[in-house]
């Protein structure tokens, strides 16, 4: 996701925001769009020599501690770690409820599925993330139709998967022919040969920067 954090150059005010496409941000305390965007803290640890060892993402910043023991709230993330070795130590300490591999970036399809049965194995709940694009998505919407049930649920359920329908889909016209949702749920197109998406060539020029 595009969430991007500021401080505005007016008030001093730290916010967070989600930026999407040519949108500009702006403080949310008093308007202004003179911001100065900050360097986020990357979800891994550096080991190398002469590098203190950091919280990754999930922990506290101040003494590490997962926030899972402080919340009540599943927490759920990952969609921005890639292959196997991304999610290790967010696994290994317990970091998340949910993990949320984005296909194109995690890997692949079969690298994502390797990922879910490793959550597995440490009792974690997964569903894929694929909101980055539609070829993406129509990746996630297989590998989350493949997936067994939760391992950690009381009773056999599956989770959630993250779709943005209509209008507020950013890459909604790319598709030749949309995906079918209907009253909350997502159709696979299994009908059609591989994931089951063609690409709009010229809604993808449209797109193109020169």
């Amino acid at each position: 996701m595009p969430i991007y954090e500021y401080v505005c150059q007016g008030c001093e005010h730290a916010f967070e925001v989600f930026v999407q496409g040519a949108k500009k941000a702006a403080c949310p305390a008093c308007g202004s769009g003179e911001l100065q965007k900050q360097f986020s803290a990357f979800a891994v640890t550096g080991q190398g020599a002469g590098t203190p060892a950091r919280p990754p993402g999930g922990a506290c910043s101040t003494c590490g501690d997962p926030l899972r023991s402080r919340v009540s709230l599943a927490l759920a993330g990952g969609e921005t770690f890639s292959t196997r070795s991304g999610y290790r130590e967010a696994l290994v300490r317990h970091l998340l409820d949910i993990v949320l591999p984005e296909t194109g970036l995690a890997g692949g399809l079969t690298e994502c599925k390797k990922i879910v049965d490793m959550a597995y194995a440490f009792g974690v709940e997964c569903t894929p993330h694929g909101y980055a694009s539609a070829v993406g998505t129509a990746a996630a919407m297989h590998l989350a139709a493949a997936l067994p049930f939760q391992p950690s649920a009381a009773h056999p359920s599956l989770l959630p998967f993250e779709y943005v329908p209509g209008s507020f889909n950013r890459v909604g016209d790319l598709p030749v022919r949309p995906f079918a949702f209907e009253n909350g749920v997502l159709q696979v197109p299994v009908d059609r040969p591989g994931l089951g998406i063609e690409l709009d060539r010229d809604a993808v020029l449209r797109r193109l920067i020169s």
